[in-house]
């Protein structure tokens, strides 16, 4: 059993969800559609290091490559129809559900072939990116509780109260009107609003590198050329080495002024320096 799901049929590499009292693996198999039968025969064995888990209804394949998800496959058995969605078809189709559909099981093989090839390095930085320039966001989303915070406390010049909070906030503390703890919260909110606005405006920027650890190579894709070369860990640029040495001693998602961002373990945005 594996994480809730058991296999199915003659694969290694296809798995059923487990439910009580919906019937043994064998007898979800022996109920399956021949299409699915056929379309699963062929690429189950095509794709050994692919993992195909389903419903017990056989009506949804999610498909999976270790830790990364490359779509899903809807089969619907009334009308013997394949509906293929993962990233790469939401570029080819722009309107409506977004899917390729067929009901031709050579054509859905085809299919499968054509759009769930293993994700490269390329399509892992241009995800990434994406992922970064929705980070950007929650620069504004942290200054814009910081606002609210200070704001339950002083009325007037907000540009002003921030950049001075340290004096007017311990006057204040120090006077007794304002709690400790609200002080602290500010104070905290403020150090996050401002890191991640330092990092925001180098991305909007275009100042910086965003780095994807590979194979045991190091992809630095530079936000100013948009250029994308592939370094051993010795070749790296001084600057991006002490950068993602950094980052990499710190969680996923952690922010450090001046020097990035850690996405993943293996996924960097190491700051720039402004020309």
């Amino acid at each position: 059993m594996n994480n809730g799901y058991i296999k199915l049929g003659p694969f290694p590499n296809v798995w059923v969800l487990y439910e009580a009292n919906t019937g043994t693996p064998e007898e979800t198999w022996e109920r399956a559609d021949a299409s699915l039968k056929e379309f699963l025969g062929i690429i189950a064995r095509r794709y050994i290091n692919y993992a195909f888990k389903t419903d017990r209804y056989l009506s949804s394949l999610s498909v999976e490559e270790g830790a990364n998800q490359m779509g899903a496959i809807h089969f619907f058995s009334d009308n013997k129809q394949f509906r293929f969605h993962n990233f790469r078809t939401r570029q080819v189709r722009t309107k409506g559900d977004r899917s390729i559909k067929t009901t031709k099981v050579k054509q859905a093989v085809k299919t499968f072939d054509k759009y769930f090839y293993s994700v490269s390095p390329a399509e892992v930085i241009t995800t990434d990116m994406q992922e970064m320039s929705r980070c950007t966001l929650l620069a504004t989303t942290l200054r814009s509780r910081l606002a609210n915070k200070i704001l339950e406390v002083v009325k007037g010049n907000m540009d002003y109260v921030i950049a001075n909070w340290e004096s007017i906030g311990g006057a204040m503390e120090a006077a007794g009107v304002l709690h400790p703890t609200k002080m602290e919260e500010i104070r905290q909110q403020k150090g996050e609003a401002a890191t991640t606005t330092d990092l925001a405006n180098t991305y909007r920027a275009n100042v910086g590198y965003n780095v994807l650890l590979h194979g045991g190579y190091y992809y630095v894709n530079d936000r100013r050329t948009q250029l994308t070369e592939r370094y051993e860990r010795d070749a790296l640029p001084d600057n991006i080495k002490r950068g993602v040495g950094l980052l990499k001693m710190v969680p996923d998602d952690t922010f450090i002024a001046g020097v990035g961002v850690r996405r993943r373990d293996y996924s960097f945005y190491v700051l720039g320096e402004e020309q």
